[in-house]
This record gives structure tokens, sequence and C-alpha cells, in this order.
């Protein structure tokens, strides 16, 4: 009974790890776009313009 679980537990910390890195990378992706794309677009004086 131990054994068992033992593997559960291992299951689903190995399920809930690869959720949170899901969850982290889409974190970052959103965080880029808001501010490279979004913040421009609302703002765009803010934006250095290049030659």
């Amino acid at each position: 009974m131990l054994l068992i679980g033992l593997v559960m537990l291992g299951v689903f910390l190995g399920i809930e790890t690869r959720r949170y890195r899901t969850f982290d990378v889409w974190r970052s992706r959103v965080r880029l776009l808001e501010e490279n794309v979004l913040a421009n677009a609302l703002d765009p004086e803010g934006v250095e313009q290049s030659n």
C-alpha cells in the first residue's frame, strides 16, 4: 500500500511539474507581447524610432 502511494505521489508531482512549466512559458510569452506590442500600440510616442 505504501509503495502504491509513493508511486501515485511521484506521478502527481510529475504532472504538476509539467503543468507549471507550461504555465511559466505562456506567462513569459504574454509578458513579452504586453511589453513590446501592446504598450507600443497604446503609447507610440514612448517608442524610439530608428532611421
